[in-house]
């Protein structure tokens, strides 16, 4: 899983204005959110378990994403992980 956040490429892109809510997790973790919610999610892979690990409600999780710019590309790989179709012997 690929996340991305365009915001973060874009020089002198004005940061995303944040709720009292947002600003207390962003103090409480010590870093800056989208940041803390890059690198979680993709060490945690979704947003229930990237949510449990910042203390995030999961719905609140995605509409934060949204407010950051921060975009989830999925890649689907063969249960074989060599990339083929393997349908014969």
């Amino acid at each position: 899983m690929h996340v991305k956040s365009p915001r973060a490429q874009l020089p002198g892109a004005a940061p995303a204005t944040r709720t009292k809510m947002m600003r207390s997790v962003e103090e409480r973790l010590g870093t800056p959110l989208e940041n803390a919610i890059l690198e979680t999610y993709e060490r945690e892979g979704t947003l229930e378990r990237t949510g449990a690990v910042l203390g995030i409600n999961p719905n609140t999780l995605y509409v934060w994403m949204l407010r950051f710019g921060i975009t989830r590309k999925v890649v689907l790989v063969h249960a074989n992980g060599n990339g083929h179709h393997d349908d014969g012997p």
